[in-house]
């Protein structure tokens, strides 16, 4: 068995927005492993990460957490994108803007011939 810190709960505002997502053809990897992290949504061809924020995430130690990990992303290369999970209920359709445009950001992944939508699965497969 995975310790404790190990094993992500996924929340319902993630499950939700995971699912909005799929419903426009946009398929992220939910509770991806980066490095020694978990992130909620991720798109690791893009270096893209999604994390829904819930009200922990307002105190103090967990503030500076996030931010450590924050900073160790983008120090490799990734984009993060933080929503709060009220957000989720409230402006689904422009986290997903959101999301969109940080995808469209990273498109190009610097190698030859790369699809340029790897998030997105083709509709007539």
């Amino acid at each position: 068995m995975l310790p404790k810190k190990y094993i992500h709960q996924t929340s319902k505002a993630e499950r939700v927005l995971k699912i909005k997502l799929n419903n426009k053809n946009i398929y992220p990897v939910s509770s991806a492993r980066i490095s020694n992290m978990i992130i909620d949504l991720a798109f690791p061809n893009e270096k893209v990460a999604i994390e829904i924020d819930g009200k922990d995430h307002l105190k103090w130690e967990q503030f500076k957490k996030d931010s450590r990990r924050d900073y160790w992303l983008e120090k490799n290369g990734w984009l993060i994108r933080r929503f709060r999970a009220k957000k989720v209920w409230s402006d689904s359709e422009g986290i997903i803007k959101r999301i969109t445009e940080a995808l469209k950001s990273r498109k190009f992944t610097g190698e030859k011939d790369a699809p340029l939508n790897n998030w997105i699965k083709p509709k007539h497969i």
